[in-house]
């Protein structure tokens, strides 16, 4: 039996047909199931789930918990289902499962609208905001959040708008637009402050800690940051913890401190491990690369760069490879060429990735075009429909 490319190609084919007839027919037995259920057994299997993926999501475990999510999304109908739904995409987000994401808050969407609840559906159609805000589309977040606005202020979700100014505080952040993301963040700060809703007050104050630290108010974005992290120690909220934590690592390096910073970002990076947040920990190594960088600790600082890569490339974030680039090019003009790649494929990258990974460290600053390390798949879809 020959083993080139085109058996390989073949047992690739094999296999993937393989997984789809196991999936159709997992879906018909699921669906089987469903249909000979009582509403009773339907509403107890749904409680189950949910108790479930509560607790998969108390311990950390974001996967299993969205598939248990998932499952209750299914067997409800209505608000309850695109509760279930919403939860299950909240949890592919953070493990960075976008398109995951984006599937499971269309359904919510759909339920919502089904049961005529337009505070569900406005929290969905945030949900779906936030999503293409993450991959840097940021015209269509606009979008999702404006119709998200409108809906909210027609229910008088007061808590909704507020959750909505803190998205949209960040999408102009990443636009330039610091007094206008400045006006959104204090807006939701003021009504979490009135709803007693710590946990988000908590992560609104860090936001407002990002503006603080770009306007070169490092002392008052530090004392944000602080207040943030305790009162998500205090409310249990460890993902906005990591976020407070991974701020303040980066005002320690703006102020010189680079082991500081350095043990920050480890801080930070055991908690999203903790919580599965697979992004959060790829934000992660890459800052702790660039510190390394910093220490002229080259080929440790590769080695975290390069991993980091490896998943925000696969993961699709809009920046994330952009922002390894600075620190991967230190580290291929100190250990050279033929290091650097050895490096990088130890660390799990393609050959062809880092082919072109090595054409873009190398090019002289200002070189107008140099090779594109991954493609918006979904953005390809949408323009092709």
């Amino acid at each position: 039996m020959t083993t080139g490319p085109d058996s390989v190609r073949y047992f690739e084919v094999t296999g993937i047909i393989a997984g789809i007839i196991a999936s159709v027919a997992a879906v018909a037995a699921a669906a089987v199931i469903l249909y000979r259920s009582t509403p009773r057994q339907r509403a107890r299997r749904a409680r189950r789930s949910l108790e479930q993926g509560s607790a998969a999501l108390a311990a950390g475990r974001l996967g299993r918990a969205a598939r248990h999510f998932q499952q209750a999304g299914r067997l409800t109908c209505g608000t309850e289902s695109a509760a279930a739904y919403r939860q299950a995409g909240v949890c592919r987000q953070q493990q960075g499962r976008f398109r995951e994401a984006l599937g499971s808050f269309r359904a919510a969407l759909r339920a919502a609208r089904d049961a005529g609840d337009k505070t569900t559906e406005a929290r969905a159609l945030g949900n779906i905001g936030l999503v293409w805000q993450m991959r840097g589309r940021f015209d269509k977040a606009l979008d999702y959040y404006e119709q998200s606005a409108a809906l909210s202020r027609e229910a008088g979700d007061r808590s909704g708008l507020a959750r909505l100014d803190s998205n949209k505080g960040l999408l102009l952040i990443r636009r330039g637009q610091l007094a206008e993301a400045l006006v959104c963040f204090e807006r939701a700060r003021d009504t979490f402050a009135q709803l007693g809703a710590r946990r988000e007050l908590a992560s609104v104050l860090g936001n407002i800690a990002l503006v603080l630290q770009r306007e070169g108010e490092l002392d008052q974005a530090s004392a944000s940051l602080e207040q943030t992290a305790e009162i998500a120690r205090q409310t249990g909220d460890v993902l906005v913890e990591a976020n407070a934590l991974g701020n303040l690592a980066g005002i320690f390096l703006k102020k010189g401190e680079p082991d500081r910073a350095l043990a920050s970002y480890e801080a930070v990076l055991s908690l999203h491990a903790k919580a599965g947040d697979v992004a959060g920990e790829a934000r992660d190594r890459v800052g702790i690369g660039n510190v390394l960088v910093l220490k002229r600790e080259y080929e440790k600082a590769a080695q975290y760069l390069a991993s980091a890569l490896k998943t925000l490339l696969t993961i699709g974030t809009a920046d994330g490879p952009r922002d390894c680039i600075f620190g991967l090019r230190q580290c291929y003009i100190a250990l050279g060429p033929r290091d650097f790649a050895a490096v990088c494929e130890k660390a799990g990258l393609e050959r062809r990735t880092v082919t072109n990974l090595l054409a873009l460290v190398a090019r002289e600053p200002g070189k107008p075009r140099y090779p594109s390390l991954w493609v918006d798949h979904d953005a390809k879809k949408t323009a092709a429909s």
